[in-house]
């Protein structure tokens, strides 16, 4: 068994990391891109932000992922993952990424969040364009790493640089006679996932045509080979995002990160834990009614000014975050926040002030993680799960006393 271990490091702005700005300032973005360099302990990064992007200071900080295969990590400020942020951003992203979206999406057109960490990001999308087009007649899942058992026809896709590769999509039977995809994910690196996603569902479904993709930074963007890839399936790309650009890594070839942890699930396969009315099968995700009576319960016991964590768990984050949303409004008088946990390890640093770890909530003996949360800022902490799959003992444990557990499903 993992000991919870509890990792802190000083804070390091990320302009203490040799940080170069060239070109205009940002106010000129618009006449000019923008290149900016940093020195990381991994390696050198160059990134170039095109013009009409938003800030990219604003959006996302940086880390070093603790995977041989990549030696960094854009961490998004805005996302609600790997920093607690409020569910009022979180929502106004998705608002601004749906408004992005073309309007002439055809009938049954299907969005997909990718697993893990853009499940909620996705279904925020989903609602955002479907509260502004005042439309029913779209489809949301996202995929998932886990095997849901029972569940034939799985549409399988590889994630190359990640730490946990193999994505799953269940009930393809779903795609026939869809023309339209929208794929959202948090960030487009190389475009090389969405891309294997793409030919995956073109192969399930021969009538798609065009595919939609959607992302809070598009670092693909100039990749001339981008649009003849998907031409050669057959299919038609438009893309949509807040920030848009170019990188280059340079790795240092002195760096040694600490360890690898093991990301793969045993062979058991935790799926069969997991409900079946769930996001990953077109479901909401959610129990209304066990909604209703958690945010009744904390909308009049939370005393005043409290400072909350509503905390998701690995894939189940829309939930969660509807439940921070709708707890926010209620009570403006609360400090509330929304973040994730995550399978995804991440060296301690830059942005990763705090690192707690802890076995999954699913039952693979594997470790997992929360980052940026220290529990003795707020007054209460709320783990939200889904079916059986209840936080694990060592989380709740190492939070500590303001953490308690939630099931929504």
């Amino acid at each position: 068994m993992i000991s919870p271990v509890i990792q802190v490091r000083e804070q390091t702005n990320l302009e203490q990391v040799n940080l170069e700005q060239s070109n205009l300032e940002q106010s000129n973005l618009e006449q000019s891109s923008l290149e900016v360099r940093f020195d990381l302990p991994s390696g050198r990064l160059n990134l170039r932000v095109e013009p009409g992007s938003r800030d990219w200071s604003a959006l996302l900080d940086l880390a070093v992922r603790q995977n041989p295969k990549r030696g960094f990590l854009f961490v998004s400020k805005v996302l609600g993952k790997h920093i607690p942020v409020s569910p009022r951003i979180v929502r106004e992203t998705h608002t601004a990424l749906a408004a992005g979206l073309p309007n002439d999406l055809r009938e049954n057109t299907l969005f997909i969040g990718l697993a893990e960490t853009a499940t909620a990001l996705g279904q925020g999308v989903f609602d955002a364009y479907r509260e502004i087009s005042s439309r029913d007649d779209l489809h949301f899942r996202h995929s998932t790493r886990y095997k849901i058992h029972g569940q034939a026809g799985d549409l399988v896709f590889q994630e190359p640089h990640s730490h946990a590769t193999e994505h799953r999509l269940h009930g393809i039977h779903d795609l026939e006679g869809v023309h339209d995809v929208v794929l959202i994910d948090d960030e487009i690196s190389t475009g090389t996932t969405l891309f294997n996603l793409a030919g995956a569902l073109k192969a399930a479904s021969p009538l798609l045509e065009r595919v939609i993709l959607v992302c809070l930074t598009d670092w693909s963007w100039g990749n001339n080979q981008d649009q003849s890839r998907f031409a050669e399936l057959g299919l038609k790309v438009e893309r949509t995002s807040l920030l848009r650009g170019a990188f280059d890594f340079q790795s240092n070839p002195d760096w040694k990160i600490s360890s690898v942890p093991n990301v793969l699930p045993n062979s058991n396969n935790a799926g069969e834990t997991l409900p079946m009315c769930s996001a990953r099968n077109g479901a909401s995700g959610f129990d209304e009614n066990l909604l209703a009576e958690h945010l009744n319960h904390y909308i009049s016991s939370l005393p005043k000014n409290a400072r909350v964590l509503v905390l998701g768990m690995g894939e189940y984050q829309y939930a969660p975050f509807l439940f921070a949303r709708k707890l926010e409004e209620e009570r403006p008088d609360l400090e509330v926040k929304f973040s994730a946990t995550t399978r995804s390890p991440i060296e301690p640093g830059l942005a990763i002030l705090h690192k707690l770890e802890f076995l999954d909530h699913c039952g693979d003996q594997i470790p997992n993680y929360v980052y940026n949360v220290d529990s003795e800022k707020f007054e209460a902490i709320l783990v939200c799960f889904e079916g059986e799959c209840r936080p694990h003992e060592s989380l709740l444990r190492t939070l500590g006393t303001p953490a308690l557990a939630l099931r929504l499903l």
